[in-house]
């Protein structure tokens, strides 16, 4: 099962494209074709909370990734970010109940969406909205959730 996972640097993207630029042609190349293969949106965290995918802020990512790409992920950011300068979190709980949507990434909420929906597209079933039932309440339920159960055959 792949998993949706929140990267957040304390880089901004200033900072980011002169080490980008500074990598081997080889090394860039082989990145970058990695890159290219995964489900990920980039974008920055303005200094008022507020996204951008173009204004300075800091280096954010939102990415999809099974086991694998997630190890070669790692190898790639560790060539490229300080290890003490950024997190990655698994988000794919609370993308699935609900609880982080694209609301939370006021300037870049369309491409939030995207990438969230796509997510729920493959992953979201019968048994984690009970289990959403089970934690949360029924009152927790939103329009896709209760879309999942009612296809549920009895």
């Amino acid at each position: 099962m792949k998993k949706i996972y929140r990267l957040d640097s304390d880089y901004i993207n200033s900072e980011i494209d002169p080490i980008i630029d500074n990598l081997q042609k080889e090394i860039y190349h082989i990145v970058e074709d990695f890159m290219e293969t995964l489900e990920l949106i980039e974008f920055y965290q303005l200094p008022d909370g507020s996204y951008s995918k173009h204004d300075e802020g800091l280096n954010l990512a939102i990415c999809i990734l099974d086991d694998y790409e997630k190890e070669k992920f790692l190898i790639f950011i560790n060539s490229i970010y300080d290890k003490n300068r950024y997190t990655i979190k698994d988000i794919s709980e609370s993308v699935l109940y609900g609880i982080h949507t694209e609301k939370d990434y006021l300037g870049v909420e369309e491409y939030v969406k995207k990438i969230f929906d796509n997510y729920l597209d493959i992953y979201l079933d019968q048994d984690t909205v009970l289990d959403k039932i089970n934690i949360y309440g029924i009152s927790s339920l939103n329009e896709r959730d209760k879309k999942v159960l009612e296809s549920i055959d009895i």
